[in-house]
């Protein structure tokens, strides 16, 4: 994600969907022109995530060019668990 800006960048969670998008549009600023160049670059991703994913700890962060996504499990307790012979 080189050359984008972080306000370019979108990270959101719907339901078991983990969505990345990013977008930017590059003009050629000449005060005069015959021809006018308009760049457009997005991209798009989508991942399921697992369902025992703690989707309000999720973090993101964009430094460099690089896109870091946290995405820590819920800390569920062991259980011990008794078994019935038959």
């Amino acid at each position: 994600m080189v050359g984008l800006d972080q306000e370019d960048i979108s990270v959101s969670v719907s339901g078991q969907t983990l969505k990345i998008e990013a977008g930017s549009q590059q003009k050629d600023d000449d005060a005069e022109f015959y021809h006018r160049k308009i760049s457009r670059r997005s991209v798009k991703k989508h991942f399921t995530l697992h369902q025992n994913v703690d989707k309000d700890s999720i973090e993101a962060e964009y430094k460099n060019g690089l896109l870091r996504i946290k995405i820590p499990l819920e800390k569920e307790e062991q259980k011990d668990i008794m078994i019935k012979v038959k």
